[in-house]
C-alpha cells in the first residue's frame, strides 16, 4: 500500500529564513508530519508581530491532533499585555497565550501540570483572574469582555482543577463573578457564558430591566459533564455532578446532587463521586461495591472460550 505523503508547502513557508516564530513553526511542522499516515496541509503563515497557521488534518484522530497542535502553537505567541499597569503572575511551565487590553487587571496562575495551556483574552479594566495550584488544563479559552469592555469582573478557580479540551469561559457583563471550588473536574466542550453586554432585555409594558445579574458558583469537588452549558445565576453545591449536555440556568443548593436536562433539574440526591479507581478508599463500602459490580459483569459475560 502506498503511504500518504504531505503536500508541498506554500512558497512562503518552504524555506523560512528568520529566527523566532518561523523557526518554531518548522519544529511544529516537523512534529505534525511525524504522525504516521496522516496527510496534513499547512495553510498560511503571515509575517509581522502576529502569526496564524491554519491546518487541515485528515485522520480519524483529527480532533486530538488539532488540540496537540494548538498547544504547540501557543509557544509562538505568548501572552501580550498592552499596558504596564497590570499585575500578571504566571508560574513557570504554564503555557498562556492571548491578549490583555486595559489597565488594573490582576492575573495569577499557579503551578500545575506541565501540559497545562490556557488562552486568555481580557478587554477591560480592574478584572481579576486567579487559578490556584495543582491544575491540569487542556487549552481552556477564558475571555473577559469583547468589542465592549467588561470591567471589575472576577474569575476564581480553586486548587486541583482539571479541564479537558474545547472548554470556553465567556464573561461579558461588568462586575460578573465566576467561582469554581477546589478539586473540580470539567469534561470537554463545556461553556460558561455570563452576560449579554451590550444587549439589554426589558419588560415591554413597565420598562423594567429583566436581565438581572447573578454570579456563577460551582462548589468544591464537582464533576461537570461533556457539553454542559452554564449561564449567569447558575450554581452547583459541593460534591455535585452535572450530566452531559445539561443546560444549567439556576442554582442547585443541595450538596451531593446529580442534575441534568435542558433546563437542568434535580435527578438524584445523596450521590458522591470518585475520580478513578486508584482513589477508592481501601476496604471502604465504595471499594466493596465496585468489586461486587465487577463480579456481576463477569457472571453476565458467561464462561470463557479460551
Amino acid at each position: 500500500m502506498a503511504s500518504h505523503r504531505n503536500p508541498p508547502l506554500p512558497p512562503q513557508t518552504q524555506q523560512p529564513k528568520t529566527d523566532g516564530a518561523n523557526s518554531k513553526l518548522d519544529k511544529i511542522w516537523g512534529k505534525v508530519n511525524g504522525f504516521a499516515n496522516c496527510p496534513t496541509r499547512l495553510g498560511s503563515i503571515s509575517t509581522g508581530p502576529r502569526y496564524f497557521v491554519q491546518v487541515e488534518i485528515c485522520h480519524p484522530l483529527a480532533d486530538r491532533l488539532r488540540v496537540c497542535l494548538i498547544t504547540l502553537m501557543q509557544n509562538i505567541e505568548p501572552l501580550i499585555v498592552d499596558h504596564s499597569r497590570n499585575n500578571i503572575s504566571i508560574a513557570d511551565g504554564v503555557i498562556v497565550s492571548g491578549r490583555i487590553h486595559g489597565t488594573g487587571n490582576f492575573v495569577r496562575i499557579g503551578a500545575g501540570d506541565p501540559k497545562t495551556s490556557l488562552i486568555l483574552h481580557i478587554t477591560g479594566n480592574d478584572n481579576v483572574v486567579t487559578i490556584d495550584t495543582g491544575h491540569c488544563i487542556r487549552g481552556l479559552r477564558l475571555t473577559i469582555g469583547s468589542h465592549a469592555r467588561a470591567n471589575k469582573c472576577g474569575v476564581r478557580v480553586g486548587r486541583a482543577f482539571s479541564c479537558e479540551p474545547d472548554c470556553f469561559f465567556e464573561i461579558l457583563n461588568d462586575a460578573a463573578t465566576v467561582d469554581i471550588g477546589d478539586s473540580c473536574m470539567f469534561s470537554r466542550d463545556i461553556k460558561i457564558h455570563y452576560g449579554d453586554k451590550p444587549h439589554l432585555i426589558f419588560d415591554k409594558n413597565t420598562g423594567a430591566y429583566r436581565d438581572i445579574d447573578g454570579g456563577i458558583n460551582i462548589g468544591a469537588h464537582c464533576w461537570i459533564g461533556e457539553r454542559v452549558y452554564m449561564t449567569k445565576r447558575a450554581a452547583l453545591a459541593p460534591e455535585s455532578v452535572a450530566a452531559a449536555c445539561s443546560v444549567i440556568t439556576k442554582p442547585f443548593a443541595e450538596p451531593h446532587s446529580l442534575v441534568g436536562g435542558n433546563p437542568a433539574r434535580l435527578l438524584r440526591s445523596d450521590i458522591t463521586w470518585i475520580r478513578n479507581r486508584a482513589q477508592l478508599p481501601k476496604e471502604s463500602n465504595f471499594e466493596q461495591s465496585i468489586v461486587q459490580y465487577d463480579a456481576s459483569l463477569k457472571d453476565k459475560a458467561g464462561p470463557s472460550h479460551e
